[in-house]
Parts: structure tokens; sequence; C-alpha cells
């Protein structure tokens, strides 16, 4: 019954199929074709459409696998890099570890070593400055017992040396520069022969037979003008007090004589040698040491001593004696005028490439006095450098 219902339910054929069923054959015989053929034509183009959407999506696939493949592809390098990178840094760990060392524990190693080191630096820096402290504090207490304090200098001279500076000036308006020497360079000894000139426009002032009263006349003109002078001692008279006081002035202190007396002193090389040695003995009570500069009485050339000045001064060669003569002399050897004495020093100053003037220290020289500043004035104005005789200092011997 359900048969027949499909049956009677299923549409009856179109003539026009039916004929096109029942199309005859070319002999004449009737053409059939099958319903199942055309099935098969249909399910066939159906079969090929899936085949073309299962191929586009093959394609479709390929394509976001090939673009998910890019796209990864940037993210699996840097892994491999990064993966690399640890590799070769975990190297020298593993390297360490197989060694038995740690990094870490050098580092600490290292920086403990470097605080002792510097600590121990700093121990050893603090206790030599204090020692060295102590040290120069002895030595400066020593040395101001033993010798007058070096004032403050106002220049410095070419050489470097500290100068006096600040003193009178001119009219032309100049001030004089003068060296000072300390105790020690004053009181050195030397095998100099006392044969080097020195430099050019240098100046000694030089005075004999002083202490006198007008000692301080003269040290009060030397210091207003800032000026340092050379004494040569006659030591057997009642102001050679003033010695200490040329002395702390920062002046020169050398020998002369003690009796002043020719005949006695130049009757034999002998009797030259206990004066001077009776000279510098009261300088050595006076200021502890005996100075080895002198001068000759009159010089180391005289009527009075041709018979022994020769032998006298081989002997002085010998012992570090130094004898100092002049190449100036101021003319107050006799009785003249401070108008004299200031001319006749300038015109011999006029010629020397460098002077050692001779004046006296004697209470008769009241004109040595009175010349005395404008004598200064001239070297100060042409430009010459004052200085005290030394040990190893030009002799200016005749």
């Amino acid at each position: 019954m359900a048969e027949f219902n499909r049956q009677s339910q299923r549409p009856a054929p179109r003539a026009s199929q039916r004929s096109a069923q029942r199309t005859p054959r070319p002999d004449g015989s009737p053409r059939r074709t099958s319903a199942a053929s055309n099935r098969a034509s249909v399910a066939s183009s159906r079969t090929s459409a899936a085949s073309s959407r299962t191929s586009s999506a093959s394609s479709r696939t390929s394509v976001a696998a090939g673009t998910r493949q890019r796209a990864a592809a940037p993210q699996q390098r840097n892994r491999q890099a990064a993966a690399s990178v640890r590799q070769r840094s975990a190297a020298p760990s593993r390297a360490q570890k197989k060694n038995g060392t740690n990094p870490l524990l050098l580092l600490i190693i290292g920086l403990v070593a470097a605080g002792l080191i510097i600590a121990a630096a700093f121990g050893i820096s603090s206790l030599l400055g204090s020692s060295d402290s102590e040290s120069s504090s002895v030595s400066a207490e020593q040395q101001v017992e033993s010798a007058p304090t070096r004032p403050t200098a106002g220049q410095l001279s070419a050489e470097g040396r500290p100068t006096t500076g600040g003193g009178k000036a001119t009219a032309a308006g100049k001030t004089a520069v003068g060296i000072v020497r300390t105790p020690e360079e004053r009181m050195s000894a030397s095998s100099s022969p006392n044969n080097v000139p020195p430099g050019p426009k240098t100046v000694y002032l030089t005075f004999d037979d002083g202490p006198s009263t007008n000692t301080q006349n003269i040290l009060d003109i030397l210091d207003e003008y800032g000026v340092k002078a050379t004494w040569f001692v006659k030591s057997d008279q009642r102001q050679v007090e003033y010695v200490k006081d040329i002395w702390a002035a920062d002046h020169q202190i050398a020998i002369h004589t003690y009796s002043h007396e020719y005949e006695n002193i130049y009757a034999s090389v002998e009797s030259y040698w206990n004066d001077l040695h009776a000279a510098g003995g009261v300088i050595k009570d006076l200021l502890g040491f005996e100075p080895t500069l002198v001068r000759f009485p009159g010089g180391s050339e005289n009527s009075y001593n041709k018979a022994v000045s020769a032998p006298i001064i081989a002997q002085m060669n010998a012992n570090g004696t130094h004898y100092f003569d002049w190449n100036v002399s101021s003319g107050d050897g006799a009785n003249h005028d401070a108008e004299f004495l200031i001319d006749y020093t300038i015109e011999q100053s006029e010629r020397c490439h460098s002077a050692c003037v001779l004046m006296h220290d004697s209470a008769a020289k009241d004109s040595t006095v009175e010349a005395l500043p404008t004598i200064i004035e001239w070297y100060i104005d042409n430009d010459f450098e004052f200085d005290v005789l030394l040990a190893d200092s030009y002799g200016y011997h005749f």
C-alpha cells in the first residue's frame, strides 16, 4: 500500500521527456536515454564541484599555513638566538665551575684586598707625617736657638734669592735691590781661589776699622735704603759689641786687624797670624764663630808688608782664609769732605764692571756718614745690585 502510494504520488513523465527517451535511431529503431546516465552525469558534476571546493580549501589552507610559517620564522630565529646567547653566557660559568672558581667570590676578595691596601697606606702616611712634623719642629727650634731669624724679603733677585726691597726711594723713584744672605751663607767656608768676577752691576759696600761711634749711624742709613754691607772689624776697641748688631741686621762680619799697628803686624809672618787670630777670637766670643774673610791693613800690597805678603797669602790659600782688596776707594782714608767722597767714588764706579767700595767706620769719619746716602742712591739709580762678600766671592786682588 505504501509502495502504491509512493508510486501514485510520483509525477507522470512529461511528454517531452518521453519523446526524448524514444528518439528514433538512424536505423529507425527508437533510442532510449537512460535516467541513470543523467543521474551519473549530475553526480559527476557535483563531484567535480566538490573537488574544486576541496582544492580551493586546500589552497587556502596552504596559503594560511605558509603565512603562519613566515610569521613564526622571526620568532623562531629570535628564540634560537636567545638560546645561543644563553649557551655562550653559560659556557664561562661552566668552565669556572669546572676549574673551581667563583667570579663573585673573586670580586669580593679583590675589593677586600684593595681596602686593606688603602687603609695601610693611609696609616703609614699618617705615621710618617706626624714623625716629619715632630722632626721639623725640633729642627726649627734648634735653628732659632743657633742663628738669627731671617727677615721677610720684599722682592726676588734675578737668581731667585730673597732681596731686601721696600727701602727708601731715590729722587728718580727707584729703590735698592739687595740680596739677603742667610747666616749659614755668611759663615760658610770655601776652597775658592776667589777669582770668578760677579755679574755686572754688582756693588759691595765695605767698611774698615769699625765698629765705632759712627756704626749706628751707618746701620740706620743702610736700613733706610734696604742695603746690606760688609764690615772688616778692628776688634781692639770699646765699641766692638756693635758686631752683634751688625750681624743681626744681616750684614757680613770679616776680620781686619786687632791692633792696626803696621810695624808690629808685618814684622813677620807669625806676627801677622798672631794679630789676625787675636781679632778672630774676639769675634768668636761675640758671634760663636771665627770668620775666614779678611782684609790686610793697608791692603794686600803696601810698603809695610812687601817682605811677608807672599808667604802669608800662600798660607791663606792652603788653610781656607780668603782675603779681599777693593777696586773703588771712597777716598775717606784722608781728610776730605762729603762732596769729594761722592765725586771720587762715582768717578771710579763709572768705569767698573762691578764695584767693591772701600770706606771706613770710625769716630773721625763723619764725612763718610754724610756722603753715604748720595753714594747709595747713585748705585740704585744706575741699577746696581747690592750684596755682601762671601768666602767664594771675587777677591778684587791688587
